[in-house]
């Protein structure tokens, strides 16, 4: 994960498919999993002023 490599430390992820977020979970342990479309995510739980890695 080139975040990782620049220093950045990860605080969750956003992951439609089950198994991808099992396995990201058990990989990675991220704070804040949301099991959710990335649409969804963005316009219902992100301050536009917040995001980071696209809109």
């Amino acid at each position: 994960m080139g975040y990782k490599l620049a220093g950045y430390e990860m605080q969750g992820n956003v992951e439609i498919d089950p198994q991808m977020m099992a396995l990201y979970k058990r990989n990675h342990n991220p704070q804040y999993p949301f099991e959710i479309r990335r649409a969804e995510f963005i316009c219902s739980t992100t301050p536009r002023n917040q995001l980071i890695n696209g809109a």
